[in-house]
């Protein structure tokens, strides 16, 4: 059994958990409880088979664990605390009985040694703390200066590319420009006259065109040519489509028309064959377009108007002094849009078959939504 504390200074009105440690009873509110040593470490042992068996995730332990500034406090001040706790008991308690030497005195060296040792432990975690920090601040200041650096980097390329984007942007510009002059360019600037060698006003044909495209280019485009001497053909096209494309294909088309126009004056056969030989350009090409198309045959020497239909709007037939418009269409079917279907035929169809009407005109057109 221990020896007894006395109800003093040393020993405090309450409970001396370093008496149980250092194999001494205990004193509670001047009660005498007499505690053995290897009790004391079954209790200890306990306590810490109970923590232990809580597991790393659980309290207490949980707040010891990671890299927080928290449980670097934690990890480094409770074992001190706890040592500096044992050295106080045991020095009060052990040293202290052997010693004849003042209280006062001894009470009074303690006191500056636990103040030096509690400070010199304050300096070496502020060093470290501060370390810690200061290196955190180090690193949140190199990222922010890497993070400066990728911004300006990152502004420079997109100076560069929108320079580039914009020179581009200037070029294509450029270029459709130019494909719209060139279009404008192929577009007739002069009409034929009938009989071919007579001034416009003595031709027994009259032409009348307003183009207005949609876009810098555009897929819609007219021709208008000599067939013979005593008759004049008009061809109306409008491509699927707006820009580049669609202007392409009228380019394609136009020269077709032109080809073919020497080989047949029936409109039916001229773009029978056009359609066959566009299906034809496109199949290669693996793409897929359609046009629609009207062609228009005047001719005088028979007063007869010649036409076919590619499912293109029907042209109206205006009389000046009598019925309103009039669609032009026999038996009011049309063909199919060119080149879709290759193997097509289109049917040659007749208006003011051998009547010569000197007051009539054709409004053929083009329809963008």
């Amino acid at each position: 059994m221990g020896r007894r504390f006395r109800r003093s200074s040393d020993c405090g009105r309450g409970y001396r958990p370093d008496g149980i440690l250092l194999r001494h009873a205990a004193a509670l509110r001047g009660m005498v409880i007499p505690v053995a040593f290897s009790t004391a470490c079954a209790f200890l042992l306990c306590g810490a088979a109970i923590v232990i068996a809580a597991g790393a995730e659980q309290w207490p332990l949980r707040m010891f664990h990671g890299d927080s500034t928290r449980a670097l406090l934690l990890r480094t001040f409770v074992p001190l605390i706890v040592a500096a706790s044992l050295i106080n008991g045991y020095i009060n308690t052990t040293l202290l009985q052997h010693w004849r030497a003042n209280p006062a005195l001894v009470a009074a060296l303690c006191a500056v040694a636990f103040a030096g040792l509690i400070g010199w432990i304050i300096s070496g975690l502020s060093m470290a703390i501060g370390g810690r920090i200061d290196r955190a601040e180090e690193a949140r200041n190199l990222a922010q200066a890497e993070l400066r650096a990728l911004n300006a980097e990152l502004e420079i390329r997109v100076q560069e590319r929108t320079r580039e984007l914009r020179q581009k942007n200037q070029q294509i510009a450029e270029q459709l420009r130019m494909a719209r002059e060139l279009q404008l360019a192929l577009l007739p600037q002069q009409f034929p006259t009938v009989p071919a060698d007579v001034s416009d006003d003595e031709s027994a044909l009259r032409f009348l065109s307003l183009y207005f495209p949609t876009g810098d280019v555009s897929g819609d485009f007219f021709s208008v040519f000599s067939v013979g001497e005593k008759a004049a053909g008009v061809f109306i096209c409008d491509v699927m489509g707006h820009g580049v494309r669609s202007a392409l294909i009228t380019s394609m088309i136009r020269a077709l028309v032109e080809e073919e126009a020497q080989v047949t004056s029936d409109p039916g056969e001229l773009l029978t064959r056009v359609n066959h030989a566009l299906a034809e350009i496109l199949k290669q090409a693996h793409t897929t377009m359609f046009a629609t198309c009207f062609y228009l045959v005047a001719d005088v020497n028979n007063a007869q108007l010649r036409f076919a239909n590619a499912g293109h709007p029907c042209a109206l037939h205006i009389r000046q002094r009598s019925a309103p418009a009039e669609k032009l269409e026999s038996d009011g079917r049309v063909g199919p849009a060119m080149g879709i279907f290759p193997s097509a035929r289109y049917q040659n169809r007749r208006a003011l078959d051998g009547h010569r009407r000197p007051d009539y005109a054709v409004h053929g057109r083009t329809v963008r939504s």
